[in-house]
């Protein structure tokens, strides 16, 4: 069975009516215009805070709290999207295109992403929940993960490199929450073979204060340049671009196969301007 997204993608003949976004900007910046940090700091004291899952495990070296969840997952809503036991950690954040496409798996698996369309009482605290409740699109597998201080396994090279789904899919928009310098992110601009052994390769530290939007489907990860005191927590946003989730259906919305996911952000149509102004 397929997932929720692929239905909607056969469907609707998606891929007959993709679009080019009208800048060549590989990260998309935006001045924010509320500060998270308390919320983020309550939804962690209320609901915890947990490891990625994995056939392995779980691990403490990448803790996250989810803001959405599927109902039909038998899993605690804040622990949601936070992997699966069905896959190895290799399976989950990094994998070459066959073998990607190969563990998409079913409705209601880990890659439904569609089917995470509830929010959690986490995403309802605050001045977060209000900013939520604002958002123009519906919100998908999104979550509040952090880097933990003096971990040296933040600092190795194979640390966190993974892709997500393409923006067409699910449209991700990050804010940093806590953060230092020792922090960077790193986007691998064109898919090259082998990987990581790339030219093109973008390292930058994500300011607070900011949010940032890039093709998520490239390989790109967050990691500790030098080890660090204190944690670098980052709110993770997933918004579906072009089905709306109404009345517990899913429908193409007014800018499906017209108008690119990065640009209707940057205009506006996934989050309101009066939160968040493109600056680059």
């Amino acid at each position: 069975m397929k997932t929720i997204f692929n239905t909607l993608a056969d469907t609707y003949r998606l891929n007959n009516n993709l679009v080019k976004p009208a800048r060549t900007n590989h990260i998309y910046k935006f001045k924010i215009s509320v500060d998270f940090s308390a919320d983020v700091d309550e939804a962690f004291t209320k609901y915890g805070s947990y490891g990625f899952r994995s056939s392995q495990g779980e691990s403490d070296a990448y803790k996250s709290l989810s803001l959405t969840y599927n109902p039909n997952i038998a899993v605690d809503q804040h622990k949601s999207t936070l992997g699966t036991e069905k896959l190895t950690v290799q399976e989950q954040y990094y994998a070459d295109k066959q073998k990607f496409d190969k563990l998409q798996g079913g409705a209601n698996s880990y890659y439904d992403s569609y089917g995470f369309n509830q929010r959690t009482d986490a995403s309802k605290i605050g001045k977060l929940g209000e900013f939520l409740d604002s958002c123009n699109r519906t919100m998908i597998r999104s979550r509040i993960s952090t880097i933990p201080a003096k971990r040296v396994e933040t600092t190795a090279f194979s640390y966190m490199w993974h892709r997500d789904e393409p923006v067409f899919e699910n449209l991700r928009f990050n804010i940093p929450v806590t953060s230092d310098s020792n922090y960077l992110f790193q986007l691998e601009t064109k898919f090259m073979k082998p990987f990581p052994q790339s030219p093109f390769m973008v390292t930058e530290h994500l300011d607070l204060g900011y949010g940032y939007s890039w093709d998520t489907n490239k390989p790109h990860r967050v990691f500790a340049d030098n080890l660090s005191d204190i944690e670098r927590t980052n709110i993770v946003l997933g918004f579906s671009p072009w089905f709306d989730f109404v009345d517990d259906e899913w429908i193409p919305n007014e800018f499906f196969g017209k108008k690119h996911p990065l640009d209707m952000l940057v205009d506006g149509d996934v989050i309101p301007t009066k939160y968040i102004e493109f600056v680059e």
